[in-house]
């Protein structure tokens, strides 16, 4: 397959090898990385010996000298022979792929790609999304790679047209690949931004705006062009919603210039695929402004006060709307007086993601409190998971405090570890094997507690991985970078919580949403009278 003459020479029509990156595609890959929340994209093009990436984000240079790799070192082979999706939820467990290059060398874990054709269906390569830790590929972040996959078809054909039939016809497809890419990935405000460029400019209008109904009035929502004068002729078209005029788009014309049937027809078009966009992404906000609500009415911005604990709470949401769901924190007391929290996080994002976390959220605390132990109570929700509809990995830590013994035992099932603070001793993580996440097919939870001295004074940071993970350093490196600030870390609860979303966040909205809890024994010390 990867040597069939047709198809190298498909490849080669296209004018794309050994040529420097494009907009056109990087947009695709940095769709990838924001939607699937990955590290890595590639748009691979594949020779017999060789893959070259046309558009590459995330991959250390180093790792990919030219933008290519030797075929030895190439998933995306796999996509062009196959002519076919390749999903690895973890390419180290795969028994074909677990000594593969790209995995030993390149440090791939988790990689999900599809093909992408010519114009006239030959398979010329793969996009990719790659991360270096496990995880689960979900439908939606499939459905998002498959459709960007057409995208370079779409982009492919566009460039034929180009070349063959000219402007008119190259706009209006133009117009509709970047329509069809931003549908299901972008914000109501991105994708207005960035219709109305490409509006204005295929039609070589001065401006290009949208005012959109609300409250009963027109109210102009984004705009782009010279705004130092007036045009000298406006032209504008409804937009059409399901339920009737939601908006105009209107665009400035310059001096002497005027629209012809062509261009009127291509502005027809660019008005249904807005109104289409406006209508899809206004429901999408809908749906995350749900899970938000149903998020935050979980997560209290304060804790009921209990016996000899003191406990900070911070929820920093993701910085896109759309990264926002399945974060928590919880504190309660167990019936024989002991404190007990849990920090967890389900995999995925949206309203789905939110519903599953209250539930699993609830029935933690109900085992917690039913059985007073961690271990049993993450075993039991891995169980009542497992027992249902298939379902989201879930990572979660619990713990159960008793202040004046001055202990603390601690269960973690795939989460990032807790960070410990004793007065008189260095921060450190409460280091143990922990068990697996929770939900997932073929590997139960087992319980692996630690127990942990926990004096007066001593304090537990749990957290989520928004709060550490970065796409260009280890997990471990970014726990470590944790421990290190709290070295540094002042006494009060509270200030703690905001010193550490600083340090780690330096002021910047998150990737991932971001629940970070404080725990104290605030009991006072039994020191010598």
């Amino acid at each position: 397959m990867l040597s069939d003459p047709s198809r190298l020479r498909a490849l080669r029509r296209t004018g794309l090898l050994d040529t420097p990156p494009e907009e056109a595609f990087n947009r695709l890959t940095r769709i990838v990385t924001a939607a699937l929340n990955v590290p890595v994209s590639l748009v691979s093009l594949v020779e017999p010996d060789r893959q070259f990436f046309k558009s590459c984000v995330g991959l250390p240079a180093h790792l990919a000298p030219g933008n290519e790799t030797p075929i030895s070192h190439s998933l995306c082979r796999y996509v062009v022979e196959a002519d076919g999706p390749l999903v690895l939820p973890d390419a180290r467990q795969h028994p074909e792929f677990s000594t593969h290059p790209a995995v030993l060398e390149l440090g791939v874990v988790a990689y999900a790609g599809f093909p992408f054709h010519s114009p006239e269906g030959e398979v010329l390569g793969s996009l990719c999304a790659i991360d270096f830790k496990s995880r689960q590929w979900t439908a939606t972040d499939l459905m998002i790679l498959e459709d960007l996959a057409g995208s370079v078809r779409t982009e492919l054909s566009l460039r034929l047209i180009a070349e063959e039939a000219g402007d008119a016809a190259l706009r209006l497809l133009r117009l509709e690949s970047i329509s069809d890419a931003a549908l299901a990935h972008l914000s109501l405000d991105e994708l207005l931004s960035e219709l109305l460029d490409r509006i204005r400019s295929a039609l070589g209008a001065d401006t290009a705006t949208v005012l959109l109904h609300e409250r009963d009035e027109l109210v102009v929502r984004a705009s782009v062009g010279s705004a130092e004068r007036e045009p000298p002729a406006s032209v504008s078209v409804p937009l059409a919603g399901d339920e009737g005029i939601i908006g105009v788009l209107t665009v400035g014309l310059g001096e002497d210039q005027a629209l012809g049937a062509e261009d009127r027809a291509l502005l027809g078009f660019a008005a249904e695929r807005l109104s289409r966009g406006i209508s899809h992404a206004q429901m999408f906000e809908r749906e995350q402004t749900t899970a938000q609500t149903l998020q935050r009415s979980v997560l209290p911005d304060r804790m009921l006060p209990l016996p000899g604990i003191s406990a900070g709470v911070r929820y920093v949401p993701a910085q896109h709307a759309h990264h926002v769901g399945g974060d928590w924190y919880d504190v309660f007391a167990l019936a024989d007086g002991r404190a007990a929290f849990t920090v967890g996080d389900v995999a995925g994002h949206g309203i789905p993601s939110a519903a599953a976390m209250w539930r699993v959220r609830s029935a933690l605390q109900a085992y917690m409190f039913q059985s007073g132990n961690a271990d049993d109570a993450l075993t039991r929700v891995d169980e009542l998971l497992l027992a249902g509809p298939p379902h989201a990995m879930v990572t979660a830590v619990a713990v159960t405090l008793d202040p004046g013994a001055g202990r603390a035992d601690i269960a973690r099932a795939g989460h990032p570890p807790p960070v410990l603070l004793v007065p008189g001793r260095k921060p450190r993580v409460v280091v143990d094997s922990g068990g697996p996440p929770l939900a997932i097919v073929g590997a139960p939870y087992r319980p692996e507690a630690v127990t942990v001295e926990f004096p007066p004074g001593a304090t537990l940071i749990a957290y989520t991985d928004g709060l550490i993970e970065r796409r260009d350093e280890p997990i471990d490196v970014s726990v470590e970078n944790l421990v290190r600030a709290c070295d540094s870390a002042p006494a009060e609860v509270e200030a703690l919580c905001d010193y550490v979303l600083a340090e780690m966040l330096g002021g910047e909205p998150p990737n991932d949403d971001v629940a970070l809890l404080v725990i104290r024994n605030s009991t006072p010390s039994s020191g010598p009278s």
